[in-house]
């Protein structure tokens, strides 16, 4: 996940200028961090797991470039590295009608194969930088699909979830000791059909350009000290921004709100590398941080 994490942010600091406009970036948030769900994203408690979430048109409510996303997630120091696999594809179906009711996707369809470890016991953002960008028309609906190879099991993984009583069932899941599942001949019944999904956050490089009287400024952004050690100061944003600090597995350590210049106390984040992410109207950077 590491490099991924690294190419983002060289993409990030390039964001080009285009007829006179700027290209910018949109988060969206699906759902609500209700209650807690064993079996979405990934099942711990067997070797392997496979699960499938459509995510509506509606509910995205853009289109554009998928880069990354966020998830929320719990587990215990027993859990393993898991290893997994995502996959994303338009599809026209809003629910699954059953167990056998799986979408077959293909190699191409990958978007994302790392690790994560995963042993806070509280809910926290797991951002996953995709190697494979999605590019999402929003004609169709979004299916993400998550293949757990791990291979090993030990209880405690849960995902932050919403309930959909809206109508039909928008996850499926399986999960075995046997053998990994094939996700490109999903020939197999399901565990189950659920009206829970993961809440999640998906960013956008967006198509659509932000005015250059109103930009959204990326160079300005500066951190102060870095290296650090006690704290370190943000300055340079504008306009209302969330702030993230991301460590080199993708987990969000640290996030505030602020419109203007923070400082985070870094009393609280071990030793080593981040990734400092703003998001906001005006301002939109990544930005290295080492903390000693």
């Amino acid at each position: 996940m590491k490099k991924f994490l690294y190419a983002f942010a060289l993409a990030a600091m390039m964001l080009p200028f285009a007829n006179g406009t700027l290209w910018g970036q949109e988060m969206v948030t699906v759902g609500a961090q209700d209650s807690t769900f064993e079996y979405l994203p990934m099942n711990s408690k067997f070797n392997y797991s496979y699960t499938q979430q459509i995510y509506t048109a509606g509910e995205i409510g853009t289109t554009g470039t998928i880069d990354s996303i966020t998830l929320w997630m719990k587990g215990n120091d027993e859990l393993p590295e898991m290893q997994f696999t995502i996959y994303m594809v338009e599809v026209e179906k809003e629910s699954f009608a059953g167990v056998p009711d799986w979408v077959t996707v293909t190699a191409d369809d990958s978007v994302y194969a790392g690790t994560v470890t995963v042993h806070n016991t509280d809910p926290e953002a797991y951002t996953f930088v995709l190697d494979t960008p999605f590019e999402y028309s929003g004609t169709g609906n979004l299916l993400i699909a998550f293949n757990n190879t791990t291979g090993e099991w030990k209880s405690g993984l849960t995902g932050m979830v919403f309930r959909d009583d809206s109508g039909g069932d928008k996850a499926i899941f399986a999960r075995r000791d046997a053998e990994a599942y094939d996700p490109y001949n999903p020939n197999f019944n399901a565990t189950n059909t659920t009206n829970y999904r993961n809440a999640i956050t998906l960013y956008f490089s967006t198509t659509a350009p932000v005015s250059i009287g109103d930009p959204v400024s990326d160079v300005a952004v500066s951190l102060f000290p870095n290296p650090a050690s006690n704290h370190v100061t943000l300055r340079g944003i504008e306009g209302e921004s969330t702030v993230m600090v991301v460590d080199m597995n993708g987990r969000t350590v640290f996030s505030t709100k602020a419109s203007s210049d923070v400082t985070i106390d870094l009393g609280g984040i071990a030793k080593g590398a981040y990734f400092v992410r703003i998001n906001g109207e005006k301002s939109m950077a990544i930005r290295k941080l080492i903390v000693k």
